[in-house]
């Protein structure tokens, strides 16, 4: 199974395209900088994200072209919601659909909990995990599920969690560090947590500035610097961030300057 050894989550499209000039501007970015992966928003509960729409969604097919042309793995995530089994079945219906209209690479579940995330018992879990897998199974692709680097932070999440994650080959904890926290401690945190859902964890940093993120730009290139070699030291197959357009500059530069 081969999968990304570094790469962005793409939250809202349009404001990349804006910045770079053109999904191929995206790509060739991504190629020069050694990134193989871009994780693209394409639904949220039943309905299609706003990436699939209007120019959006047109930048977007661009960007499936452009990535395969260079060897870059385009993944779509889905943000389930999923209150009713019944709910589950329409989501990964809408997920599918996406999924062959672009020919995907991969797909992530970011199953997480609360308010405007997953809502769903063991049965809602069960039903979009499944359905999920065997989506993931026609296409031939890798199935993926993004959540708290600390799922037991909320009592009630492990274990639906844990039902939705037996059906992924990989998960994409999200270890977002700021300033104040040991980079090495969380990620030792993350692995033993992780551990009981019998997943390769490929972990995913900080890259944005402000609130519950880095203090500057400066620390923010400096601190993905060391996460991305503790990553490797701790034999993780790979890293990812969040997100490409919160990313400054100086992100950009450590990057470059780094190897995969």
């Amino acid at each position: 199974m081969d999968l990304p050894r570094r790469s962005l989550f793409v939250w809202q499209l349009a404001p990349v395209v804006a910045a770079e000039g053109s999904a191929e501007a995206i790509a060739c970015k991504a190629g020069a900088l050694s990134i193989d992966g871009l994780f693209v928003k394409i639904a949220e509960g039943i309905h299609p994200y706003r990436n699939m729409e209007g120019p959006t969604g047109a930048a977007l097919a661009g960007l499936r072209r452009h990535c395969a042309d260079r060897g870059i793995a385009l993944w779509g995530w889905h943000l389930p919601r999923c209150a009713t089994e019944d709910d589950a079945t329409g989501e990964s219906a809408v997920v599918a659909e996406i999924a062959d209209r672009l020919a995907l690479d991969g797909l992530i579940m970011d199953a997480e909990p609360g308010a405007g995330f997953f809502r769903g018992g063991m049965g809602a879990a069960h039903r979009y995990g499944d359905a999920m897998r065997g989506l993931a199974d026609r296409l031939g692709v890798p199935l993926g599920i993004c959540g708290p680097a600390l799922p037991s932070a909320d009592p009630s999440w492990p274990d639906r969690f844990g039902v939705i994650a037996a059906h992924a080959v990989v998960s994409f904890p999200q270890v977002h560090y700021d300033d104040e926290r040991s980079i090495e401690g969380f990620l030792a945190e993350t692995e033993v947590e992780n551990a009981r859902f019998g997943l390769p964890i490929i972990p995913v940093g900080t890259a944005w500035v402000g609130e519950d993120g880095c203090a500057s730009e400066q620390s923010c290139a400096a601190r993905a610097a060391e996460f991305s070699r503790l990553c490797a030291l701790r034999g993780h197959p790979g890293c990812a961030f969040w997100h490409w357009a919160s990313a400054p500059a100086a992100f950009w530069n450590v990057l470059a300057a780094l190897q995969p």
